[in-house]
This record gives C-alpha cells, structure tokens and sequence, in this order.
C-alpha cells in the first residue's frame, strides 16, 4: 500500500496511532448495540455512543484492577491488555460484532471475559501478534518504527493521547524496535503513469487502512479510480455481500471496465434486536 504523503505517517511509528485512532471510529460504529433501549438516556445517537464507550473504558480499567473470570482452556485471567487486544480483533471485522456484543454482555454485567479472551487466542492474527508471528514479520519491515524503548515510550504517549481507550495497542509493535531486519525506505508518492485505471476501494470507518489512505492513494495515481464503502470493518469487497460494491469490482476485474469517479456505496445495516446487548 502506498501511504499518503505529510509528516504524519513520515514519523517512526506513526501508522501504529493512525491504527489505534481508527479503532476508536469502529467502537463508535458498534457501540450503540451494546445499550439497552430501556436504558438509554434521551439525546443524540452520540449519546448512546457515548454511553456505550464509557461502559467499555470502566470495563478496561476493572479488568486492570481486577482480571475477568476465563473459562477457556488456558484459564489465563482476562487482564485489560487481554481485553483491548480481544477488542482489536473483533472490531476489525463487522461480521464478529454480534458475537462482540455477547462477550461485553458477559464481562460487564457477570465479570466474565471467556469471549473476549477467546479472540486473543482464537484467531491467527491475534497469534501472530502474540507470538511474534509472519503478520509481525510484515509490519517490522514495511513501516518505520522507533529504535529505542524511550523513543517508543514516546510514541505510545502519544498513542494514547490520539486514542485513550485504544493508544495502548501500540505496544504490540515494540518488537520492530528490536527487530534485526530494518527499513530506511520512507512512504512516497506513486503515479504509475500511463497504467490503465486502477480501482482503489476505501471504507469510511476502517479501522486498520483508513479511508483518508484510499484517497491519498487514488489521487496520486494518475489512472486512480476511488470506489467508497460508507461502512464499518476492515476492507470492504470479500466480507460482505453488498452488490454495489461487488459489482462493480466484478466488472473491474473481469472485463476491465472502472467504476464511474466518485461511486459511493451505502452499507445496508441490519436490524439489531436486544440480544447481547449490555
């Protein structure tokens, strides 16, 4: 991926807080499931989102002073790392959001963090952070990143000042301090003149690529075609069914023909009933 050119993410690391502050937009996009019509104070939806986010942060900082219950079979109690790593994971794909909801439901109101915890040992990506796999391999080299743990330090401050719930996801880079293979290459801008139009497909709430990138990207080429999900996860064309964007990137991709300049697909948001929710 080609990153958009400003100080930003020239910095070492930077792209790590760009992650975490793009978390915080798909706790938002999520967070109003988790609040009981019942319960919820009259205002605005970001009322709710608010209301929402609070309840996850005093969860954070019960499972910092006190770990959650874990029924799974390493027992591991489900410290606040544990938690915002679990919830790393599962924002990132909308597809787990429902199931997301059941682990909050359990570790707010019963102080059980089993399914939380189980998206930290229970998927490849969150091994591969965990255990320093093919994934962490990747990002050591293909951004900048620190070279001292005080440098780092630094960065994770300010990590947290950009994302106060999410900031401490950071850490889970400290290894490309150390790692032996390093990068001098700096992001830059790509033209790719005189290639046949390229489609650039961006999600308005992604948390890991945010959307900011896909039109960095799709204006420095010069065959650039941006293709917008106004939607949540991570990517957009093979974790959902929506025809206004598969179709048009079936089309791309089989007889070559672009979506038209500034196609913008809405994401169809199904009904949320009241289970799971806190």
């Amino acid at each position: 991926m080609v990153l958009p050119e400003g100080d930003l993410v020239r910095a070492p690391g930077a792209v790590a807080v760009v992650v975490t502050a793009g978390m915080l937009a798909a706790a938002c996009a999520s967070a109003v499931g988790t609040v009981k019509p019942a319960t919820s104070p009259p205002g605005s939806p970001a009322d709710l989102v608010d209301q929402a986010l609070n309840k996850v942060a005093d969860l954070q900082q019960q499972a910092d002073r006190k770990p959650l219950k874990n029924r799974e079979g390493d027992r591991i109690p489900v410290n606040e790392d544990r938690v915002t790593l679990g919830l790393y994971v599962a924002l990132s794909n909308r597809q787990s959001w429902p199931v997301l909801r059941q682990a909050l439901t359990q570790a707010i109101n019963a102080g059980d963090g089993t399914t939380l915890s189980e998206f930290t040992s229970g998927t490849p990506e969150a091994r591969n952070f965990i255990t320093g796999g093919e994934l962490l391999a990747v990002d050591c080299v293909d951004k900048l990143f620190p070279t001292d743990l005080t440098a780092f330090r630094q960065l994770a401050d300010r990590a947290k000042k950009v994302a106060p719930r999410f900031g401490s996801l950071v850490w889970l880079w400290l290894a490309c301090t150390y790692w032996p293979a390093k990068t001098t290459r700096q992001p830059r801008a790509l033209a790719a003149d005189g290639a046949p139009p390229i489609v650039v497909i961006g999600t308005t709430r992604d948390s890991r690529t945010p959307y900011e990138w896909a039109q960095s990207l799709a204006g420095q080429l010069k065959s650039g075609v941006l293709l917008s999900y106004d939607g949540d996860g991570h990517t957009a064309y093979l974790l959902n069914n929506e025809k206004c964007i598969r179709q048009p990137v079936e089309n791309y991709l089989i007889n070559g023909q672009p979506p038209k300049a500034g196609t913008r697909c809405k994401q169809t948001l199904p009904k949320l009933g009241s289970k799971g929710r806190v």
